[in-house]
């Protein structure tokens, strides 16, 4: 009720408690969890201690421009709390809720871009690195967090299963590049030859959704290569 945060020493107290419940014995899914090196530290330790360890680390690869692009544009019922985005899935026009019939559909006083870079710069010093920690261990892998609700759904699904093994195991420094559109792929988006010869699966940022008004086959891209799995990508210009 003070406001502050719970202290780690009770979140594992917690967590201990929970892991051995019987529907926890087989396994769990931390979201969010841990925030920082200190946290997944403590929680490796307490794990050793119960014989358990982390085996996958999922981090959903998202570039700033579009968290931004999509926190910016959430709408929510205060009735109900039925969300809603301006570009993706707008609110009715007559204002109504579709899920009460409420009229009080609002932008959060935090969904601004202000916040959200805010936010994101405290999670590039105290939660990144918890990656880094966790890629040593060789668990790390990058899904693409770009696309239709489908796309990363199979994409994470086909990443689950026996084709684990195509993805870099680590995380390498991303690199951006020149390509060529080869062809326009369903769910937005393309397949990009590189000029190194290689292709790629490609993407397109908000930033450049922003200025694009359309990519055909023979458009030249800078594409920057997914620092998870060289075969993704994300176009970030359309080269004149």
């Amino acid at each position: 009720s003070a406001g502050k945060l719970v202290p780690d020493s009770l979140v594992l107290d917690l967590m201990l408690k929970r892991l051995t419940q019987d529907d926890a014995k087989n396994g769990a899914i931390f979201d969010g969890y841990p925030r920082t090196v200190a946290q997944a530290e403590s929680l490796d330790a307490l794990l050793e201690k119960i014989d358990r360890r982390i085996e996958r680390v999922v981090s959903l690869d998202v570039p700033l421009d579009d968290i931004v692009e999509r926190v910016t544009g959430r709408r929510v019922c205060l009735d109900c709390g039925q969300t809603y985005h301006v570009r993706y899935s707008p609110p009715p026009q007559n204002g109504e809720c579709v899920s009460c019939g409420g009229s009080k559909i609002v932008q959060r006083s935090d969904d601004t871009e202000e916040v959200v870079r805010k936010r994101y710069e405290e999670y590039k010093a105290k939660t990144e690195p918890v990656l880094a920690h966790y890629d040593a261990k060789g668990v790390v892998k990058g899904v693409e967090g770009v696309g239709s609700l489908e796309f990363v759904r199979r994409d994470y699904g086909t990443y689950q299963g026996s084709d684990w093994g195509r993805i870099t195991s680590g995380m390498t420094e991303a690199k951006t590049t020149r390509g060529t559109i080869e062809s326009v792929l369903p769910r937005a988006l393309y397949r990009v030859r590189l000029d190194d010869g290689e292709e790629i699966t490609a993407s397109v940022s908000a930033k450049a959704r922003q200025v694009t008004v359309q990519l055909l086959p023979g458009d030249g891209v800078m594409v920057e290569i997914s620092a998870y799995d060289p075969t993704r990508g994300r176009i970030k210009e359309k080269l004149t």
